[in-house]
């Protein structure tokens, strides 16, 4: 007889999200019925998932900001799912580990991030 693993049965990770003083708005798009908890346009939120769970993340530049038109402007950066543009406002991240993203949305003028 064969056991499973308990930790590969019970597994779960979390995705740290920092949002650069709050200058996006940024919103879980997948799993639906997943939120963050301290709200979109908190700097920092966690959530904590299956392992295995593909986190889509969308954001949207707040009053006053832009979203960036490259990466040096700002935009996503940290543990994104490889292949992923850090310049496209929704991105995936499948969560194998404990996982970090960070996304700024600029000035104008494209500085600050």
């Amino acid at each position: 007889m064969g056991c499973a693993s308990s930790t590969e049965a019970t597994s779960t990770f979390s995705l740290t999200v920092n949002n650069k003083l709050s200058w996006c708005t940024v919103s879980v798009l997948a799993p639906t019925n997943v939120t963050l908890p301290n709200g979109g346009t908190a700097t920092t939120n966690t959530i904590t998932l299956a392992a295995g769970t593909i986190v889509s993340l969308h954001a949207e530049p707040g009053q006053d900001f832009i979203w960036a038109s490259s990466s040096a402007q700002g935009g996503w950066s940290g543990d994104l799912d490889v292949g992923t543009d850090p310049i496209s406002k929704t991105i995936a991240v499948t969560l194998t580990s404990n996982k970090t993203v960070a996304v700024c949305c600029p000035f104008p003028s494209g500085t600050g991030c």
